[in-house]
């Protein structure tokens, strides 16, 4: 036990050279949205930075760094699985498991000058979309997918309106996919027009839509109002369950 007593300096000197024998990752092309690019870079342990920069040119902007996560965690792990910026480029959510066991949770911060993490968290959440409008003050209101507690199967949508200083009023159940074979999730169309909430199995996809506040004059209401658990459409949605090749 003596022998092994202080190996903490040979550990790191270890590490650090398997971590240079490993193939650098590619750095995937930046995507665009409105004035900015987004990317990645990877830090020598290999945890994901999320940055940004200007489109006509200026300073990268750190966005979120999952290794400061870790190093927030007992664990020293960090998982984010998603990582969206709001309409208006200045809100970033994003889901983090500092666990390893599927523990997910959404967590909010303000980009930019009033950069800084929200109060407000959501446990059980694997992922969420911006439906636009409002502001950190006001309250803008996202769709965000919740886990089942035991399962961790991604089994049910709300919407939220969150604030930095917290959630403003109730959830809304928007869908409850009673399917144990069925996974629900949500995106927003490339033009932002939309949010798409699908349920999947391995042979069947139902989809549907709908608008964001920018696009149209939709609010919170309707947008509950256009929802429910036996998959029923409205002006403000459309569903039909199909094989996913003919989509």
């Amino acid at each position: 036990q003596a022998f092994f007593a202080d190996t903490t300096a040979f550990e790191a000197r270890a590490q650090n050279e398997a971590a240079e024998l490993l193939a650098p990752e590619g750095e995937a092309p930046p995507e665009v949205h409105g004035p900015w690019q987004h990317f990645e870079r990877h830090t020598p342990e290999g945890f994901i930075v999320y940055c940004r920069a200007p489109k006509a040119g200026g300073p990268v902007e750190v966005i979120l760094d999952t290794s400061e996560l870790a190093k927030d965690s007992e664990s020293g792990f960090a998982d984010v699985p998603a990582c969206k910026v709001s309409p208006d480029h200045g809100i970033l959510a994003y889901v983090v498991d500092l666990v390893g066991d599927e523990s997910y949770e959404l967590r909010m911060k303000s980009l930019g000058a009033s950069g800084g993490d929200w109060s407000v968290r959501l446990p059980g959440v694997k992922n969420v979309a911006f439906l636009g409008g409002g502001d950190e003050k006001t309250g803008i209101d996202i769709l965000a997918v919740h886990a089942d507690t035991q399962t961790h199967r991604a089994c049910r949508i709300e919407h939220h309106r969150l604030a930095r200083h917290g959630e403003i009023g109730e959830p809304t159940i928007l869908w409850d996919e009673r399917n144990e074979a069925a996974y629900l999730e949500v995106f927003n169309t490339k033009d932002q027009e939309y949010v798409l909430l699908s349920s999947n199995t391995k042979d069947t996809s139902e989809v549907r839509a709908v608008r964001c506040s920018g696009a149209s004059s939709t609010s919170a209401s309707s947008v509950a109002g256009g929802f429910s658990s036996s998959g029923g459409s409205s002006s403000s949605t459309s569903g039909a369950r199909r094989n996913p090749a003919s989509l």
